[in-house]
């Protein structure tokens, strides 16, 4: 992390392509697709929450300018939330 510091912390996230996706995690291309093209097909809430209980995911991330489509679509899974600094933080139920 000590390029965080180096950085003076002038960085919003990560983010661009990184490569082809791996083998085991190749079952998820459909929600790992629409997270990247800002869409929200078919199965979007089931499949994300699927991928969320698979990886352990305690929460996600909405930021200024997400798609409206993954924002409409997260929303209405109906999980607590709150905003803080001007990010809408949502959390995973922790039965999933």
């Amino acid at each position: 992390m000590a390029w965080q510091l180096d950085a003076g912390m002038n960085f919003t996230q990560s983010g661009g392509y990184i490569g082809s996706v791996p083998q085991l995690e190749q079952k998820w291309n459909n929600i790992l697709a629409d997270l990247t093209n800002g869409t929200a097909g078919p199965n979007f809430e089931q499949n994300l929450v699927e991928f969320c209980s698979f990886h352990h995911v305690h929460y996600v991330l909405i930021g200024p300018g997400t798609p409206k489509p993954l924002l409409v679509a997260i929303k209405s899974l109906n999980w607590p939330e709150r905003l803080n600094h001007g990010v809408i933080i949502v959390d995973v139920p922790k039965l999933l």
